[in-house]
Formats: C-alpha cells, structure tokens, sequence
C-alpha cells in the first residue's frame, strides 16, 4: 500500500536535506576526535599494507557511526570498503550516508534480501577491496549475531572475519533498539580489533556456528561486556 504524501516528503526532505547535514555534522566532529587503536597484533595491519592482505569486518549496529570514522581513516585512503545496509526505510538514509562517506553500500539484511545482498557482495568485490557488515540483525536482538552470513561470506571471498568494537569516553545514546552511540566532540575513541577468524573452505555446518558464537563472543569482549 502506497503511503501517505506527507511521509514521502518526509521522507524524500529526510534523505536529501537531512542526510547531508548530518554528513556535515559528522565531519566536522571527527575533525575533533582522537582515535587509539588495540590489535591483539601488529601484524593486523602491517600484512595489509606489506602483503595485500584483506578482512571482512564485524562490528555491532550501534558502533557503525565510530565505525564509518574508523573505515575513513584506516581503509578508505587506500582500499574500497564494501558495507551492507538494510532495505528498509532506515536502510535508505544509512547508504545514503554511506555513500556520501566514499563507502560501496550494497543493499540488504539478514530479514530481507540479505543472500541476496551477499552474493552481490561476494561477486563485487575485488582482491582489493574490504568488507564491513553490522551482524545484530536490523531490529535486534541487540548485540547478537543471529546469522552467519558473514563467516559465509569470510569463507566464499577467502578473507579471515575481523570483529571490531568501539568504547567511547563521550558519546551520545539514541533511544532506538541498537543504542546507536555517536561520538560528542573532542571524545577520545578506542578502537578494538579482536583475532582474525579464518573460516575454511570445507567447514561443517557445526564449525560455522562454532564460529558463530566466538564472532559474538569476541565481540562482547571487545566492547568490554559481561561475558556470557
């Protein structure tokens, strides 16, 4: 059913005029932030830049405003970064965002279209090229990888999974499902990358959702959550 023509303006004001200035405000406030990154390596990314090497990053939903900073600084001078964003409404104003960033969103979620976007993901990258993907499904449950999309992905591209989770010292908390944080100004963000995962080509269904609940593991660790 077609919605109503005040909500398609608002909507079409939101992603044209909206967005932007958000963009704006996003740019002027990394300009102020002071970033420090924990790798349980050196090697991290020493082998990205010394041997080409490539990653498909996991991070949580609420992270990816301190992610879209972290991918800016790290990835995008030299490398194309891939992301996924949900066809929802939502979805929209992020690869909307996205794309004002520099980042090659493609569409899709672990609800909707997400094999989909996968395998158009997977087809479109380039030895060259990263990937990012927020693994709590689009509605919640909060901080749970509820798919392994991302080890497939891992496995099919040949790329180890990366979590990475953000810990900022000021920020601001939406009240949506994901607690989305973003950073105030002059905040002080740490970065935390945890052990590479390597999904083999012949693993076994149960070796996936071994991984599954290390991914999510890894990265209630990194955000430095009660374990479970």
């Amino acid at each position: 059913m077609e919605r109503p023509l005040k909500k398609r303006i608002l909507d079409k004001l939101a992603l044209h005029l909206g967005v932007p200035l958000i963009y704006a405000l996003f740019k002027v406030i990394g300009w102020t932030l002071r970033f420090k990154e924990f790798v349980p390596t050196d090697t991290l990314w020493n082998d990205v830049r010394e041997k080409g090497t490539r990653y498909v990053f996991a991070f949580w939903h609420g992270d990816c405003m301190p992610m879209s900073y972290e991918a800016s600084r790290m990835v995008n001078p030299f490398a194309r970064m891939y992301m996924m964003a949900s066809q929802s409404r939502d979805g929209e104003l992020m690869a909307r965002f996205l794309t004002l960033n520099h980042f090659h969103v493609v569409r899709g979620s672990s609800s909707r279209g997400g094999a989909r976007a996968l395998l158009e993901m997977l087809h479109t990258l380039q030895p060259g090229d990263f990937a990012g993907l927020a693994v709590d499904a689009p509605r919640g449950p909060r901080h749970q990888v509820n798919k392994p999309g991302i080890l497939y992905l891992g496995q099919r591209s040949g790329r180890p999974v990366v979590p990475v989770a953000s810990r900022l010292d000021r920020k601001w908390v939406l009240k949506s499902w994901d607690r989305m944080e973003i950073p105030k100004p002059f905040a002080c963000v740490e970065v935390h990358y945890g052990e590479p995962i390597v999904v083999s080509s012949d693993a076994t269904e149960e070796q996936i959702e071994a991984l599954r609940l290390r991914l999510e593991q890894s990265l209630r660790e990194l955000k430095n959550e009660q374990p479970v």
